[in-house]
């Protein structure tokens, strides 16, 4: 009699086993379907803001090399710095002479028009007109770079006043660095167009100590907290403040979602989240946004409602299931003889 009783346990026991690790590898194939689709939507969205900041960069390089390197634009600088007497002349000068194309760049979502003479000094702010003279060489390594070296320098940064990708290049007059100009696409122009191209929702945060150190104290009001970290900020002037608010209060409950978040957030790479909650659903991507040092400086991120995440659930839910009804059929079977 305890011989086929010791069979017994030893039966049920494998089956247990057998019934944990079918369970087991069932979740596994399943977080791994998550991961593989959250790797996706990281590059994608990645590739999605490439693709908006190559074209901009393709068309900006037309409007240097067409319309604003030109020997009139660069004597008013080269003379502006040899002689600063004349500078506020030259100034107004190159203001009208430029208004025109300012307004153009504005229609299509361009930030900035600014000049700046070879010492890194600002010679005419478009956006701001009545501020310059500030130098920037300390707060503006893509004006310090081209100034340097004569060469362009492409790359995010913040500046005095607002942020933006910019798109610096050299100006010379007979063949005498003048100084430099400055054409940026703010990143409220790059997340609209993502937007209306790829019909998915976009935002944007910069580090705080990025902004301290460098916007003018008057323009602080620009910027607010960000309720997703508190080492971030948002620009206002980006529609990002709702998911902002949205996600700390969804995920206030869930301790470990949170800390989860926090800690992807700070390691400042491309990263990407599955979040099932009532209000806030879907692929949540974080893709860095580096310097033109190559430095993290803040996040561009998108939120993806793909069913394909509720397909995953469905079958994980339909084949641990199945595991479990076959389990008890065959316990039932093995009981039986």
């Amino acid at each position: 009699m305890r011989k086929p009783l010791n069979r017994y346990i030893i039966g049920i026991t494998l089956l247990t086993l057998f019934f944990i690790l079918a369970l087991a590898g069932n979740r596994v194939l399943y977080l791994n379907s998550i991961e593989t689709q959250n790797q996706n939507y990281t590059a994608k969205t990645g590739d999605e803001i490439r693709i908006i900041l190559h074209s901009y960069q393709n068309m900006t390089n037309i409007i240097y090399h067409e319309i604003i390197n030109t020997p009139e634009i660069a004597r008013l600088l080269y003379l502006s710095h040899r002689y600063p007497e004349t500078a506020d002349t030259h100034r107004r000068a190159l203001k009208t002479h430029v208004s025109e194309l300012y307004e153009f760049l504005l229609q299509y979502h361009y930030r900035q028009l600014h000049f700046h003479l070879p010492d890194t000094a600002s010679f005419l702010r478009m956006h701001r007109p009545g501020t310059y003279g500030d130098i920037l060489y300390d707060v503006r390594s893509t004006v310090r770079y081209v100034n340097e070296h004569h060469k362009p320098a492409i790359g995010f940064e913040e500046g005095r006043i607002v942020n933006g990708y910019r798109f610096v290049y050299p100006l010379s007059y007979q063949n005498k660095h003048a100084g430099s100009v400055e054409i940026s696409v703010s990143m409220k122009a790059v997340i609209q167009i993502m937007e209306d191209l790829f019909q998915n929702t976009y935002g944007f945060i910069i580090k705080k100590e990025t902004v301290l150190s460098k916007v003018f104290e008057q323009e602080l009001d620009n910027y607010e907290q960000c309720g997703i970290s508190p080492d971030y900020f948002i620009d206002k002037a980006i529609s990002t403040s709702e998911i902002c608010r949205i996600l700390p209060e969804t995920i206030s409950n869930k301790p470990r979602k949170h800390q989860q978040i926090m800690e992807l957030i700070n390691r400042e790479k491309d990263f990407t989240i599955y979040l099932n909650e009532k209000q806030l659903r879907g692929a949540l991507s974080f893709v860095s946004v580096k310097n033109f040092e190559g430095c993290h400086v803040g996040y561009i991120f998108s939120l993806n409602d793909d069913p394909i995440y509720k397909h995953f659930r469905t079958d994980f839910n339909r084949s641990s299931l199945i595991t479990i009804l076959f389990f008890l059929l065959l316990a039932a079977a093995f009981s039986f003889l």
